[in-house]
């Protein structure tokens, strides 16, 4: 397949997976995009787009979803990065840690003996015994949970997406306002409509006066305004995040910690989440399978009967299936198996359907699926 590899994407993380990789510019009609943060144009040749991350705002969802282009990422593969960080930002505001190397740096000529004589204006506090409230019990959030409780720390936990997911021992709570008594709240949800702007004014005059606020979600979960009112009265402590902002920063500057969005930024998490994506991406090349995606049903498709697999993305309409199977039909061929799963309140549905016998006609039937109206993608696997 030709493949199209931006900014951070590695071909020695691919080619293990994809031995067929043939690299291309985007202008060269490839078939599928590999990404991290880059935003681009999208091809219309292109069937998938695979984000080698969690996040998906640099991709334009709309336009995937009306050109039928399966969209994956790699949830999970960066998951302990973000934990380690998450680590880090809690037990750097608890000891004041990043009070005490800035103080380092700007007297590194000092004797030992006359910095340690300022070590009582770095007094901390330990944080076995404190409460944290984490949002959102995705990879991360449940490896925080786990971390959390190793330090001793009492987790409380809210998932906004689901009640049914695993809370690693942390003890679940019904509504984000049942943290509001703890001492630190970390947010591992993903941004949405729903989250953005989450932390706003009502959320913080509900939390505990001096509590420590942590960000790994995007710089949007928050409204800076509100934040900046909240850090001038002390209602928030501290604010660590893993997204700049300058005027924050300036603004509070013993009391807000920030790093330039590198939470994933291991070269483990990042071979990780591009051999992850490479793999969900090769299974759907080479068989139909569609696993966490972002945009489509999980799909898990069976054995292939026959020699040729027609891989079919269209608009989920009534008669769209007897269409297809129609325009085989036509021009000559019997259908080994049909296989729809498209639940019938999504917009698009995704058929796969195997022939016996391919020959040089094949083209001339995806031609003729491809005429349909509401097609979006005829690929065939042979």
């Amino acid at each position: 397949m030709k493949a199209t590899l931006l900014a951070g994407v590695k071909k020695e993380n691919l080619t293990g997976i994809l031995p067929d990789l043939e690299l291309v510019p985007l202008d060269q009609p490839p078939d599928v995009i590999f990404v991290r943060s880059d935003k681009f144009d999208i091809p219309q040749s292109v069937f998938a787009i695979c984000r080698a991350g969690s996040g998906t705002d640099n991709i334009d969802l709309a336009r995937c979803n009306e050109n039928g282009i399966v969209v994956f990422n790699a949830s999970g593969a960066n998951a302990n990065a973000v934990k380690e960080w998450v680590d880090w930002g809690i037990k750097t505001a608890a000891r004041k840690m990043h009070l005490v190397l800035e103080f380092v740096q700007a007297h590194r000529d000092k004797s030992r003996d006359e910095l340690e004589k300022e070590r009582s204006n770095f007094v901390g506090a330990e944080i076995a015994g404190k409460s944290i409230g984490v949002v959102g019990v995705g990879e991360v959030g449940r490896l925080v949970i786990t971390s959390c409780l190793d330090d001793g720390m009492k987790v409380y936990a809210y998932d906004l997406f689901s009640k049914d997911k695993n809370f690693r021992g942390a003890q679940k709570v019904a509504s984000i306002e049942e943290l509001a008594h703890c001492d630190f709240i970390s947010f591992h949800c993903s941004l949405t409509e729903k989250t953005r702007g989450l932390v706003n004014e009502a959320f913080l005059h509900k939390m505990k006066p001096g509590f420590i606020l942590i960000n790994t979600v995007r710089h949007e979960l928050v409204d800076a305004q509100a934040l900046a009112a909240a850090l001038e009265d002390c209602r928030v402590g501290m604010y660590v995040s893993d997204f700049h902002d300058p005027d924050l920063a300036s603004r509070f500057p013993d009391r807000v910690i920030t790093t330039p969005h590198i939470g994933a930024s291991t070269k483990e998490a990042e071979q990780n989440a591009q051999e992850l994506v490479a793999r969900r991406f090769a299974s759907f090349w080479t068989t139909g399978t569609i696993d966490n995606s972002v945009n489509f049903e999980t799909y898990r498709s069976n054995q292939r009967n026959g020699n040729c697999r027609f891989v079919i993305v269209n608009r989920n309409v009534p008669g769209m299936e007897h269409k297809i199977k129609g325009a085989i039909a036509e021009v000559g061929y019997n259908i080994c198996r049909s296989h729809d799963e498209s639940p019938t309140d999504l917009p698009l549905g995704y058929n796969i359907i195997d022939i016996d016998n391919a020959d040089e006609k094949v083209d001339e039937i995806v031609q003729k699926i491809s005429a349909i109206e509401g097609v979006k993608k005829v690929r065939v696997i042979r």
